[in-house]
């Protein structure tokens, strides 16, 4: 089975997952994660509520966060290389995001050739795209839908898949050093952008990792180059890992906590 098939395969499941999540925790509302039996107390009804539908958000969540790394796979197979950061000028100048490159790869092919890929994110035609934001750049209930904002972004910055306008990165290379499941593709972030504009989470390997996070109660969703998607804890190991794993090529072992 290619690497492909597999995505497709784990993008369809995760609709079925949604479901299920959901059915799931009507029969076990324990915030522990155990069913329910007759010697717990009775649950108040608006949190066994909330618990089901933060549970179906984030798993709606997960599967939007598969669906955009499919199109990566999908644009690396057309393309033979990572999508860029951007799309650039003629003097290296950031116009469009990734975001935009993907489109035709979201089926949303329609949108992409309404843009003028030669202007910023921000002229007076480009800006007029921005309420036309697909969903599965942020969740429709939250406050970056509204203001046509992406909550999912890339890492960018040396040594991450999205590294800069003159890196043709490949899955090959990924899987000769780090591997495509330990490398970064998205993070949920803690600030959302426009979803236009060529702005996402900069990252650098002097640094700590910035903060992430903000959709989810209890930690924050991360995406990886093999197209699967894992939810964490901001623990202090965690920070660590994420930081060794923002790198594509570091050869670093590390572990997650509940990865």
């Amino acid at each position: 089975m290619t690497q492909r098939t597999r995505l497709l395969s784990i993008v369809a499941r995760s609709a079925i997952c949604i479901a299920l999540t959901v059915a799931a925790l009507f029969l076990a509302m324990r915030p522990d994660g155990r069913a329910a039996d007759k010697t717990d107390p009775p649950k108040d009804g608006a949190d066994a509520v909330d618990n089901v539908r933060d549970a179906a958000r984030r798993a709606t969540m997960v599967n939007d966060l598969k669906q955009l790394g499919l199109a990566v796979h999908n644009y690396h197979d057309a393309n033979g290389a990572f999508p860029k950061p951007a799309i650039y000028d003629k003097d290296g100048k950031p116009l469009l995001s990734w975001r935009v490159m993907l489109l035709p790869y979201l089926e949303q092919n329609e949108l992409y050739q309404q843009f003028h890929l030669d202007e910023p994110w921000d002229s007076d035609h480009n800006k007029k795209l921005l309420e036309k934001m697909p969903k599965v750049f942020a969740p429709p209930d939250s406050d970056a839908f509204k203001n046509h904002e992406a909550a999912f972004q890339a890492l960018v910055g040396k040594g991450t898949v999205f590294e800069g306008k003159d890196t043709n990165l490949t899955m090959t290379k990924i899987t000769s050093q780090n591997g495509t499941s330990n490398t970064i593709l998205f993070v949920e972030a803690a600030k959302s952008v426009p979803w236009t504009k060529p702005d996402d989470v900069a990252f650098d390997a002097g640094k700590l990792l910035p903060k992430l996070g903000g959709l989810n109660k209890g930690g924050f969703l991360i995406s990886w180059c093999d197209g699967s998607v894992s939810f964490l804890a901001p623990t202090d190991n965690n920070e660590t890992a994420l930081h060794l794993a923002a790198q594509w090529a570091n050869n670093m072992p590390f572990t997650l906590d509940g990865k």
